[in-house]
């Protein structure tokens, strides 16, 4: 576990942000010292040690590959002791710690191995800019609140958890392609496309994955116009002024759409309860508009929403 589990921040640093040959090169240089898995080592050891050696070359199908690897065989049992952990609120720490403390850690080290091929999956998503994809892995890994991961150079343990979340939150401010889409949109337009292939299950876990991100900030935008006693954005056809002001609350237009996409999803599926439950969630943004492409017009979700929750009712 000591010698497998490498994470030079530094080196994921520059090569996700440097494309030059240069980068590359001292990457590999720096990692020379990493050790080579050998026969004597448990699967997952090995599997994670393969993954983080394909990543620092840059062949991230292969460390992709080989840390679902990992995932798929020993993700199950890695869960149930993070919640053996979780159930004994022992606090694992991380930064330098003494020799007893780190032979605890390295105790967990399937543990630390699945958390690590989650993060090392994401890593290797975002640098083939498949954003919605690295998203749901950081989430994943952010599961993992006990796992960690040994940095031999600064002698060292951080957390794959809370790096995941750090980069999540970086995604908020960023771009998730190279047209502008932010990530939100990009999550709202895969919900839709799943719900028109009629893969709801899909189209339910797209719309979360917007939800769980993107709500609270929602809310506290709908409050904001609330309490500024802002008046409703129209629905239907509007001017160019009027649509720009509309899209600025793109954040809002997007969960709330999310909410109705789920409600959607629900209602085909038969599930009547849940799918009022989720319209009643999207009554809540009174101020969010859902663009219409091909009628080239706003529509307002929360309208329709309780709409269709008083249709399920009677």
């Amino acid at each position: 576990m000591k010698a497998n589990i490498i994470y030079m921040k530094s080196i994921v640093k520059n090569f996700l942000n440097n494309s030059n040959r240069l980068c590359i090169l001292s990457a590999l240089v720096m990692l020379s010292g990493f050790a080579i898995p050998s026969k004597s080592q448990p699967l997952n050891e090995k599997l994670t040690s393969a993954a983080w050696q394909s990543f620092s070359k840059g062949q991230f199908n292969e460390a992709i590959k080989k840390a679902e690897e990992c995932i798929d065989e020993f993700d199950a049992a890695a869960m149930r002791l993070q919640r053996e952990l979780e159930k004994s609120n022992l606090i694992v720490p991380e930064g330098e710690v003494d020799e007893k403390t780190k032979a605890k850690i390295f105790s967990n080290g399937l543990l630390n191995d699945v958390a690590a091929c989650w993060f090392i999956k994401a890593q290797a998503l975002e640098a083939q800019n498949k954003t919605d994809l690295a998203f749901k892995a950081y989430k994943q890994c952010m599961k993992y609140t006990y796992g960690r991961v040994w940095d031999p150079d600064k002698k060292i343990f951080w957390s794959p958890a809370d790096a995941s979340r750090e980069k999540q939150s970086v995604s908020k401010t960023k771009t998730t392609s190279r047209s502008g889409i932010s990530l939100h949109e990009s999550l709202t337009t895969s919900a839709w496309n799943a719900y028109n292939n009629k893969d709801y299950d899909e189209a339910i876990e797209k719309s979360n994955d917007c939800i769980d991100e993107f709500e609270p900030a929602a809310l506290k935008l709908q409050k904001q116009l609330e309490e500024g006693k802002v008046p409703l954005p129209p629905t239907g056809k509007v001017d160019e002024k009027t649509e720009k002001e509309v899209f600025s609350h793109g954040l809002l237009n997007d969960v709330a759409t999310c909410w109705f996409i789920k409600g959607r999803s629900l209602e085909r599926q038969k599930k009547v309860e849940e799918a009022i439950a989720a319209y009643k969630k999207v009554m809540q943004y009174s101020y969010a508009r859902t663009w219409d492409v091909n009628q080239e017009l706003f529509w307002s979700p929360s309208e329709v929403a309780e709409e269709r929750s008083n249709y399920l009712k009677n």
